[in-house]
């Protein structure tokens, strides 16, 4: 995958349209600009979220569609997302987490300042 953002996020869904519309809306509200949102349908109903990607305002360009079929599970479908990600950084998402429009904006900069560090890894809130 050709992504041209600093953060990757993924999302992990099945065929729950009010939860995957909520979480996109939560990233869509982010204060952070760079990012590129990689949507995991696990075995879902794939037209659902064809049409909610393709009408989705602000999401033009900024979001990758993966369709496992069968369903492979959570942590298959973390790791297809995250396989197919070259970005800096990536986070989880998924349809049922919400966000602070903040976190972000908090969070990239302190994976940069510490990313030559061997004894940090990551960040969990």
């Amino acid at each position: 995958m050709n992504v041209k953002a600093e953060t990757v996020l993924v999302t992990r869904t099945k065929d729950r349209p009010l939860l995957l519309r909520r979480a996109m809306e939560c990233i869509r509200a982010q204060h952070y600009p760079d990012w590129h949102h990689v949507i995991v349908n696990d075995g879902g109903d794939r037209r659902f979220i064809e049409d909610l990607v393709n009408s989705f305002p602000g999401y033009e360009g900024r979001a990758t569609l993966i369709h496992n079929c069968p369903n492979i599970g959570m942590e298959g479908a973390s790791n297809v997302g995250l396989l197919l990600s070259d970005s800096a950084y990536f986070a989880i998402h998924d349809d049922d987490d919400t966000w602070s429009p903040e976190l972000l904006i908090r969070t990239v900069p302190v994976m940069r300042q510490h990313e030559a560090s061997p004894k940090f890894g990551g960040i969990v809130t």
